[in-house]
């Protein structure tokens, strides 16, 4: 039995660090402002929302650190454990709020924090407190990546933990492939991502390591799903920012972006994302002494300690300056600086809009209030079996617009397109973000429908197609009362609706709804741009599918002429 010491101090620290946040006292982004919000609301809120703080159990895992754990490597081996406040308020929030029927809050929780700043430590601790200290009999606890030997680095790190502790010893046995607790039969041992070998497990702690490098979601899915039989089990993501735009890690931190965003709730998800604000990454160009430079957003040292919460512990400033020196004199080192030391998701640099931009442009929409206002439309339908888009674009009272867009895909090149890659899919299908149709080919007579309903339900007032592929769906639709009208594809037609169409982005006047499937498409870009100041998308040259960028682009000059020659009333 491992006998704990209360300290009030490392304690203190954990609310401190968040009413420092709040002041301003510390510095940190926007989405560690919104967490530490919640938490306060969370605090101010709990009989209404049905939760309780714990003070004694958030305590209790607090202390666990200081009292039996030191550092393994570095200047700092053989130290105690003392955690960071950034830490000590993590553990603090998920040991410590529960709901009425005393079953904790947080199930699940994203941590997003840049390299070298002591996530497998960190979570090796929480890995042995939960392996025992939580009080679960039986508890099984799990490191899993995609690879066997990424996921032994937490395994390992938790193995010289106990190594050097004599208390740890008595109660956990460090074994080759497995950590083991006599006393309630616990085990903790580290699994690859082969998701056939995952079968049969009972889960109390999962903990899905550099999730970034997942290509698809079903590790942490078999995770989750074999923790029903359990009470109080928690799953973690630990990871930094990646490269891969269609990943299971960032499809979750958009969603975790929209839960602090207030978009919807999930009351059992802990988010803590560290990364340098949107703002703050931009590359901008000027003149100085008629001499054109560049001014690169992510190497103002001012700003590493929003991705880096224990600089000054772990983490040099010195060496980010450093680092951050040389990424800007070298392209070849400026993806690895930029994610891994920034963490924010990279683009490719000839992306159209950069992720951080297209994500900041949403905001909440009650689409009843939609129905029966003027709208504009854009179809681009596919030839065969690619996606077809229709987008509308609502111009709203206060100068801004909303834009709805949908998707459909035949139903039998799904799997395919699953297998390829877009692993996504099958979640858009799911949230009916993307429609199938039966065959192997476009149902231009489901779209069609849709069309129609969308006519009655909204005050359609024109839809601007490609005129590539959909003269007789628009012969059809006009033969009903939905005027048409086709658009060539060339600068001269849609190149300033696609220059305003960015604007509205990039100023934040265009509401994309946070529809993910738009967000995916948006990436994919590549812009022809010309002399003139105007560009259009370049569909052959994209790296994949943009039709929905393409119709909204088309709803957007919809919108543009059709409200310049017969200016409308709202109602």
């Amino acid at each position: 039995m491992l006998t704990l010491q209360r300290r009030d101090e490392i304690i203190e620290s954990a609310h401190q660090y968040a009413l420092d946040i709040e002041s301003g006292k510390i510095v940190a982004c926007k989405w560690i402002k919104l967490a530490v919000k919640r938490y306060f609301r969370n605090i101010a809120e709990w009989e209404q929302r049905g939760i309780y703080f714990d003070e004694k159990k958030a305590a209790q895992a607090i202390d666990f650190f200081s009292a039996f754990l030191k550092h393994t490597k570095g200047s700092f081996a053989g130290h105690t454990f003392e955690l960071s406040p950034w830490q000590a308020w993590i553990v603090w929030c998920l040991f410590g709020f529960y709901k009425e029927d005393d079953t904790r809050l947080f199930r699940r929780a994203y941590l997003k924090v840049a390299r070298k700043n002591g996530k497998s430590t960190f979570m090796a601790g929480i890995a042995l407190y939960m392996l025992y200290m939580d009080g679960e009999q039986g508890a099984e606890v799990y490191s899993v990546a995609t690879k066997k030997d990424q996921a032994k680095i937490i395994f390992d790190e938790a193995k010289r933990m106990i190594k050097r502790a004599p208390e740890l010893s008595k109660v956990y046995k460090a074994w080759k492939h497995e950590i083991e607790v006599e006393e309630t039969s616990g085990k903790f041992t580290a699994l690859g991502s082969d998701a056939d070998t995952l079968d049969g497990l009972n889960t109390y702690l999962a903990i899905v390591d550099e999730y970034h490098a997942h290509k698809n979601d079903e590790v942490y899915d078999v995770m989750a799903s074999s923790m029903g039989a359990r009470t109080n089990p928690m799953q973690l993501v630990i990871t930094t920012a990646g490269l891969n735009l269609t990943s299971p890690c960032y499809d979750m931190e958009r969603d975790c972006k929209g839960v602090l965003d207030g978009f919807f709730d999930d009351d059992q998800l802990f988010i803590a994302i560290y990364e340098i604000d949107a703002d703050d990454a931009k590359v901008e160009e000027y003149e100085e002494e008629e001499v054109k430079k560049t001014r690169f957003g992510w190497a103002n040292p001012e700003n590493y300690i929003k991705a880096n919460p224990n600089l000054g512990v772990s983490v040099k400033l010195s060496d980010l300056i450093a680092e951050s020196k040389v990424a800007v004199r070298r392209i070849s080192k400026r993806r690895e600086f930029v994610t891994k030391k920034c963490n924010i998701w990279y683009n490719a640099p000839d992306a159209w809009i950069k992720a951080e931009h297209w994500n900041a442009s949403h905001w909440p929409v009650d689409l009843e209030e939609l129905k029966g206002r003027p709208c504009f439309g854009g179809l681009d339908l596919a030839q065969t079996s690619d996606f077809t888009s229709f987008s509308l674009i609502f111009p709203m009272d206060d100068g801004r617009e909303v834009l709805l867009s949908w998707q459909w895909i035949p139903e039998e090149t799904v799997e395919e397109r699953i297998s390829g890659g877009l692993h996504t899919l099958s979640y858009w299908i799911d949230e009916r973000l993307v429609f199938t149709t039966p065959g192997n080919a476009t149902d231009y007579d489901a779209i069609e429908k849709f069309i129609k309903w969308v006519a009655v339900t909204y005050n359609l007032k024109h839809i601007y197609y490609d005129m590539y592929n959909a003269n007789q769906l628009a012969g059809t639709l006009n033969e009903d009362g939905i005027e048409c009208t086709g658009v060539p594809q060339n600068q001269t037609h849609v190149g300033e609706a696609t220059q305003q169409f960015e604007l509205g982005i990039l100023k934040r006047t265009i509401n994309h709804m946070n529809n993910p499937v738009l967000g995916w498409m948006a990436n994919n870009v590549v812009l022809n741009r010309y002399p003139s100041g105007l560009a259009m998308v370049n569909k052959n040259k994209s790296k994949e599918k943009i039709d929905g960028i393409t119709s909204s682009i088309l709803a957007k000059k919809c919108l543009m002429e059709q409200n310049k020659e017969t200016p409308f009333q709202m109602w």
